[in-house]
C-alpha cells in the first residue's frame, strides 16, 4: 500500500450534500438521478485521485471494476459516512479480473475492499489514509512477490495483510506479472540508460507501484 495525500472535498460533493437528507445513510446518495450522478462523479474523482490504482493491493481499476470505499467502516463511523477525508476507492477483488475456481481457490479471489467488509479495529489497521510512512510497514518475498510485514510494528501489518487478504496468490501472481512487464520494458537498453528508464518509469505511480519500487530499488539508489 502507499499513502494516499488526500485533497480537500471538492465543491460538487459538498455541494451534492447538502441535498441529502440523512449524512448517516449512504444508500440516500443512490435514491434519486441528480444525486446518482454526483455519486459516479465521485468515484471518477476519486479514482484520478488514487491514479487509477486500487487504495490498498494497488491494481489498475476503472469505475465498472472498483467501487467507493469507507476505510473507517461507516456501520461502525457514521459520522465518517460522507466526509471526503474517509473515502477512497477499492478494487472489486472477486470481479476485477477473470478468474475462476479452476485457477484459485476461493480464499485467493476476494481482497481489499469486499474482504475488510465491515471489520476493523482501528488500533491494529495501517491505514493508506493516515500513515506517511506506509512503506516501512511492508516488505516483499522477492520470489514469491508475496507481501510481508517488515520491521516497523510486525503485527500491526500482519493484521491489516490478513484483512486485507493482500498475500493471496492471485495478487502474489499479479505483482510477477507487473514486474515482468517492467523487465520487459527496459531490457533493450544498456546499463546506464536501463537504470534512467527504470527510474523514470517508478517515478510514476503505476500497478503494483510499492512492489516494483521495493523489488527495483537497487536502481534507484543515487
Amino acid at each position: 500500500m502507499r499513502y494516499i495525500n488526500k485533497a480537500e472535498s471538492p465543491l460538487f460533493f459538498e455541494e451534492c450534500k447538502q441535498s441529502l437528507s440523512d449524512l448517516n445513510r449512504w444508500e440516500t446518495f443512490s435514491e434519486n438521478q441528480p444525486l446518482s450522478r454526483c455519486k459516479q462523479q465521485l468515484h471518477r474523482h476519486l479514482l484520478d485521485e488514487q491514479s487509477g490504482l486500487c487504495v490498498y493491493c494497488e491494481r489498475e481499476v476503472t469505475t465498472s471494476s472498483s467501487h467507493i470505499e469507507h476505510v473507517y467502516p461507516k456501520s461502525t463511523y457514521p459520522d465518517k459516512t460522507f466526509d471526503y477525508q474517509n473515502l477512497v476507492t477499492s478494487c472489486n477483488g472477486e470481479s476485477c479480473s477473470i478468474v475462476t475456481n479452476d485457477i484459485y481457490k476461493p480464499e485467493d479471489i476476494q481482497s481489499c475492499g469486499h474482504r475488510k467488509s465491515d471489520l476493523l479495529d482501528e488500533q491494529l489497521f495501517v491505514s493508506p489514509l493516515a500513515h506517511v510512512d506506509i512503506g516501512n510497514y511492508f516488505s516483499y518475498n522477492k520470489t514469491s512477490c508475496a507481501i510481508m510485514p517488515s520491521g516497523k510494528s510486525p503485527s500491526k501489518a500482519s493484521y491489516t495483510i490478513d484483512l486485507l487478504n493482500l498475500g493471496n496468490t492471485r495478487l502474489n501472481n499479479e505483482r510477477s506479472n507487473a514486474r515482468v512487464a517492467l523487465i520487459q520494458a527496459t531490457t533493450s537498453f544498456l546499463s546506464q540508460e536501463r537504470k534512467n528508464k527504470i527510474q523514470f518509469l517508478l517515478s510514476k505511480d503505476r500497478p503494483f507501484i510499492s512492489f516494483l519500487r521495493y523489488n527495483f530499488s537497487p536502481f534507484l539508489a543515487e
